[in-house]
């Protein structure tokens, strides 16, 4: 299989996750004070149309909140809560033109320490920053900025990415208690150099020292782990 077949079956992936919704029962969310409310879980679903994050909390399950607004043509996915729970990461798709080609993805902060309804600049902040990357060939790729996980202990984001060559690989950012004005320093862990090798759904142990994740470089995809800082 080919990089572009490759390609396109993980794009066609993420289509299906925005276009098929995986809940039959519509519900009515409501908007909450976040500032006020300490939510549970975190989820993704399609009830209203777009793919957009919405929570419950264990006391109030059958209470649905929308904490999140879906723009770009299709919608947010992959919320990740951060060690003090009143933010989390999630991923944003934008698509660039009508014909979906190219799109990118980037990975925000949703600060929760505000109304639900809200939706400005201080209490969201972008820590990837990548619109589209060109081949050697100087095709336009959308870059796919996806997966990110939040360390439970410290704040560091594990995320994959194909920025470098249109090859999937895992990345590492360190992020602050801030979400405007500070510096993202983001760190290479893998680097696989075969496009077909794709690295996916990295995620912190408990404790924040190891990071496990999927990966096909052996020939069949399997679980892998290594060190937080890319080694062993």
């Amino acid at each position: 299989m080919k990089w572009f077949e490759v390609r396109i079956v993980l794009l066609l992936t993420i289509a299906a996750m925005f276009n098929s919704a995986c809940d039959g029962d519509k519900v009515t969310p409501i908007f909450v004070d976040l500032t006020k409310t300490q939510l549970d879980i975190l989820f993704v679903s399609e009830s209203e149309g777009q793919q957009q994050i919405y929570a419950v909390k264990d006391s109030t399950p059958g209470t649905v909140y929308n904490i999140s607004k879906a723009y770009g043509g299709w919608g947010i996915l992959d919320p990740s809560w951060s060690a003090d729970g009143r933010k989390f990461a999630y991923t944003d798709l934008i698509v660039v033109t009508s014909s979906y080609a190219p799109f990118h993805t980037n990975i925000y902060i949703r600060n929760m320490d505000m109304d639900s309804s809200r939706y400005d600049s201080l209490n969201l902040r972008k820590i990837t920053t990548d619109p589209y990357i060109l081949d050697t060939s100087g095709v336009a790729y959308g870059t796919l900025n996806l997966r990110p996980d939040w360390n439970s202990t410290t704040q560091k984001i594990v995320f994959i990415s194909d920025r470098i060559d249109n090859k999937f690989n895992i990345f590492r950012i360190d992020v602050t208690d801030s979400l405007t004005g500070d510096s993202n320093s983001i760190t290479q862990l893998t680097a696989e150099d075969d496009k077909i090798d794709i690295y996916c759904y990295p995620a912190f142990s408990p404790n924040g020292s190891t990071i496990v994740y999927s990966s096909s470089k052996d020939g069949s995809e399997e679980i892998w782990k290594m060190n937080a800082d890319g080694s062993n």
